[in-house]
C-alpha cells in the first residue's frame, strides 16, 4: 500500500504542470432541451484530415436512423482547417448534419505545447459532448472504420434498452483497473451526455491517478467518471463489424513528436497510407509501397520522418493485411490494384502468421 501511495504521489507531481495547463480549457452546461436521437463525435487531427474524410465516406454508407448530427472536432483553429475537410462537408449529401468544431487559441497553444495524444482526445471529446444537443453521444475513434451499415444504430439501441450512462463494447484492462470495476473502453462508447454534463465538469474526464482500495489505479479518459457512475453496460460486437487499429492516433502523435517508444513498441502506423487512400489521397500508399518493396528494409520515410518497422512481428503484419482486406471487401467487394500492390509487400513479412479468412471469437481481438 505504501509503495502504491508513493507511485500515486510521484505520478501526480509529474502530471501537475499538464493538469494546470489544461484545467478550465473546456466547459459545458447541463443539457436543457435534449433533441431525440444521438450524436457521433469524432476527435480529428488536421494533419490527418484524410482520415476524417475516410470516416465520412463510410458513415454515408450507414443506416442513419436516429443519427442527428456528426461532429468533427479538429485540433486546430478554424483558419487552419484543411480544404479537403471543407470540401467533404460542403459536398455531404447524407441524412444527418455534419458540423466542424475547431479549437480556440488557448486550446491550440496548450495542446501543441504538451503534444500528447490523450490531451488531444480528451479535449476534442469533451468539446464535442459540450456541443451535442442529444442525450446520447457516440465517441467514434478517428482510426475506427465502421463496416456494418447498422452498427451505430445497434449501439444506440443498446444504450436506450439498457439505460446505461456508459454503454461500451469492450471491458477496459490494465493500469490497475480490475474486471470487477466494470469499466469499458472509450472507443465506440455511447455516453449519456445529460448525466455527464449534470454530474461532472470536463476536467474530471481527463486521466487521473488514484488509490482505490489501497491500490494504484491510473484512470484513462472518462474512466474516473465511469467509476463514479452507477449505470454501466458492456456488450461486444463481432470483429467483422469494425476495423480499429487501436491507438494508431496516439502512436502517430508519438511518432511526430520523436518519442522513442515507436522504435521499441509494436505499432499500426503502416496502416496510415491505406487510410489516406480511403480519404482520397493515393500518394502516401504509393510511396510506402515503393519503400516496402525491399524486404530487408528496417525503416521507411513517412511524413518526413524515419519510421522504424524492423521490430514489427509477423503477427502484426498479418493483422494489418487482414484488416485492410476486410475494409476493401466490405466497401468495394474486392481488393483494388493499388491496395493489392501495397499488400504484396506485407504478405512476405507476415509469412506463416497470415490469418486472412479467419475470424476472431467474442468480439474484437486484443492488439
Amino acid at each position: 500500500m505504501i509503495t502504491d501511495l508513493i507511485r500515486v504521489i510521484q505520478r501526480r507531481c509529474k502530471r501537475f504542470p499538464m493538469h494546470l495547463a489544461i484545467r478550465g480549457l473546456v466547459s459545458w452546461e447541463p443539457q436543457a432541451n435534449q433533441q431525440p436521437g444521438y450524436t457521433v463525435v469524432i476527435a480529428c487531427m488536421h494533419k490527418l484530415a484524410h482520415l476524417a474524410v475516410a470516416n465520412l465516406n463510410l458513415i454515408q454508407r450507414m443506416d442513419a436512423e436516429g443519427l442527428k448530427e456528426v461532429l468533427l472536432v479538429f485540433d486546430c483553429l478554424e483558419s487552419e482547417l484543411p480544404a479537403v475537410v471543407r470540401d467533404a462537408v460542403a459536398n455531404w449529401r447524407s441524412g444527418p448534419e455534419v458540423r466542424v468544431v475547431c479549437y480556440g487559441e488557448r486550446q491550440v497553444r496548450a495542446a501543441r505545447k504538451i503534444n500528447w495524444g490523450w490531451v488531444y482526445s480528451w479535449m476534442s471529446w469533451t468539446k464535442g459532448i459540450a456541443e451535442a444537443g442529444t442525450r446520447h453521444v457516440l465517441l467514434h475513434d478517428l482510426d475506427a472504420l465502421p463496416l456494418e451499415p447498422n452498427l451505430f444504430l445497434k449501439l444506440y439501441s443498446r444504450a436506450l434498452k439498457s439505460g446505461a450512462q456508459f454503454q461500451g463494447i469492450r471491458q477496459y484492462r490494465g493500469q490497475g483497473i480490475t474486471p470487477d470495476m466494470g469499466l469499458v473502453t472509450t472507443f465506440e462508447l455511447m455516453i449519456d451526455a445529460y448525466h455527464m454534463r449534470k454530474t461532472f465538469q470536463p476536467f474530471e474526464g481527463f486521466n487521473r491517478v488514484c488509490l482505490i482500495g489501497g491500490r494504484y489505479v491510473d484512470f484513462d479518459t472518462f474512466l474516473y467518471m465511469q467509476h463514479r457512475s452507477s449505470l454501466r453496460a458492456i456488450q461486444s460486437i463481432d470483429e467483422s463489424q469494425l476495423v480499429h487499429p487501436t491507438q494508431m492516433i496516439c502512436q502517430y502523435t508519438d511518432f511526430m513528436a520523436g518519442r522513442g517508444r515507436i522504435s521499441t513498441h509494436e505499432h499500426n502506423l503502416i496502416m496510415l497510407p491505406y487510410y489516406f487512400l480511403l480519404g482520397g489521397d493515393p500518394d502516401l500508399i504509393a510511396s510506402t509501397t515503393k519503400q516496402l518493396t525491399p524486404l530487408g528494409a528496417h525503416s521507411l520515410t513517412m511524413m518526413g520522418r524515419s519510421l522504424p518497422i524492423g521490430h514489427l512481428a509477423p503477427t502484426r503484419w498479418a493483422w494489418i493485411e487482414k484488416q485492410i482486406r476486410r475494409v476493401e471487401q466490405a466497401i468495394f467487394g474486392r481488393t483494388r490494384p493499388p491496395v493489392e500492390s501495397f499488400l504484396s509487400t506485407i504478405i512476405p513479412r507476415a509469412a506463416d502468421q497470415r490469418t486472412v479468412g479467419q475470424e476472431g471469437v467474442n468480439g474484437i481481438p486484443e492488439l
